[in-house]
């Protein structure tokens, strides 16, 4: 079995769902997988995967060659606006009902036989929350914004690469936008002083596979929402295989160590559009 530890900030919540995405793609493009979080010393995520290879390097490997496709349902109208963003016809049971608006159409990323899904922000339809944080942008869809965490990868060198295996979550690429997962990319105008959106030769730095992985480990998870600026997750001592993982993150006492934390949200522009993570803070440890 193959085996993986990566450090993670357990108050940065975009890093835990991104661990999250880790093992849902591990489980997808190695076979059963299994993950946990260790507290003990240095913060650590814990990610075994069948077979002999380190699952976190075949998960970036498949980032590095995956194309971004929108989805729409057999028979819509719909398709991405952007150029380069390719518009697939669903054959079998679509996620959610048609969108509104071709910015809302799920995704998939495609790599040779491999597929992941990611589409959580399709879920506003439904009864559980769609932690969908990014909106506006003269209706940019979240395949683009996909599409281009997957260019910024793409585009690393050889040692960012490498780095990327050790210590995912600290390799960082420039952006004009992002999925807004990564508290450490997060500002709202009023309290930093001025906008960012007003200094055009400021270059923002943001964190790509934290951004990708999270909306992967949200496509079957959601932490728990108290109103739309608080939300609740849990990290487990306990390696899990995924579908008690995914459990775990919302907060659930499975009868293992686990901690909850309580992330709490902000409106960096107009109230009732995007939202940002201000910080994150334990609540409760239990052993």
């Amino acid at each position: 079995m193959g085996e993986a530890i990566i450090p993670v900030d357990l108050r940065n919540p975009g890093q835990v769902f991104a661990c999250l995405g880790f093992l849902e793609a591990a489980d997808v493009l190695c076979g059963p997988a299994e993950g946990g979080f260790d507290w003990t010393g240095d913060q650590r995520f814990i990610l075994r995967a069948e077979g002999a290879e380190n699952p976190v390097e075949v998960v970036l490997e498949f980032l590095t060659r995956a194309k971004c496709c929108a989805v729409a349902p057999s028979g819509s109208t719909l398709r991405a606006k952007e150029a380069g963003v390719e518009t697939l016809r669903s054959d079998h049971s679509y996620p959610a009902p048609e969108p509104e608006t071709p910015s809302a159409l799920p995704a998939r990323l495609i790599a040779d036989r491999s597929c992941l899904r990611v589409e959580h922000w399709s879920d506003g339809c439904r009864e559980r929350d769609n932690v969908k944080l990014w909106a506006g942008m003269g209706g940019y869809s979240g395949a683009a914004l996909v599409r281009d965490l997957l260019a910024q990868v793409a585009r690393w060198s050889g040692e960012e690469k490498a780095r990327a295996v050790a210590d995912p979550f600290a390799v960082a690429a420039p952006q004009s936008s992002s999925l807004r997962f990564d508290v450490r990319s997060s500002y709202v105008p009023l309290e930093l002083g001025f906008s960012l959106n007003e200094h055009s030769e400021m270059r923002v730095q943001g964190y790509p596979l934290v951004d990708l992985l999270a909306a992967i480990g949200l496509q079957n998870a959601r932490p728990a929402k108290s109103n739309k600026l608080q939300y609740r997750y849990s990290v487990s001592a306990q390696l899990l295989p995924v579908q008690l993982a995914r459990a775990a993150l919302g907060g659930h006492d499975l009868r293992f160590p686990y901690r909850v934390f309580v992330m709490q949200l902000g409106w960096p522009g107009k109230e009732g559009q995007a939202r940002c993570i201000l910080f994150s803070e334990e609540k409760s440890t239990h052993e």
